[in-house]
């Protein structure tokens, strides 16, 4: 990952763009690796996040099912309207033990313009690398053993639609 030479341009008509940000220095040692879950052997990084920085992915309209790994993984489904933006927190926590855990937490509508809201995004833009896509191409077999370790749980017992990014979310 690099700091981005330029701001993201806005989504096309035809296009979503969606910004996961890492407002926090929790676990400032650790990464969290965002993915669009597309099937078993291909993911698609969306960026590889540090603390105060945030990464924009252009992608189409429609379903999309998001996840953020650590030491494992979380997971955010995704309902994008054509020529909107949204915005994602990922949310670093202590999960029973395990420090470098994460969670996509959706930015709803109506906290854009808010105080929060700034806060949130004021981290440094940063843009994919062939380096960055390297390292997700070395590390697919360990990622898909998370993915799928927690999956069926996240399923099971965290598929909350007011979990969800909605399309009223975007702007």
């Amino acid at each position: 990952m690099r700091r981005a030479t330029a701001p993201p341009p806005a989504p096309g008509p035809n296009e979503s763009l969606v910004v996961f940000m890492r407002p926090s220095e929790a676990f400032a040692c650790c990464q969290a690796s965002v993915f669009e879950v597309q099937d078993a052997a291909a993911d698609q990084l969306v960026g590889i996040v540090a603390p105060y920085t945030k990464v924009a992915y252009k992608t189409s309209p429609g379903k999309h099912f998001f996840m953020v790994v650590g030491e494992d993984a979380s997971f955010l489904r995704a309902e994008l309207s054509p020529g909107k933006t949204y915005h994602v927190r990922i949310y670093a926590f202590d999960s029973q033990g395990v420090k470098d855990s994460y969670e996509l937490v959706p930015v709803r509508r109506a906290e854009f313009g808010s105080g929060a809201f700034r806060a949130l995004d004021a981290g440094d833009s940063i843009e994919n690398t062939p380096e960055s896509f390297a390292w997700a191409d070395e590390h697919r077999d360990e990622l898909q053993e998370k993915k799928a370790a927690r999956l069926r749980i996240w399923l099971d017992t965290r598929d909350d639609p007011s979990a969800a990014l909605h399309p009223e979310d975007g702007i």
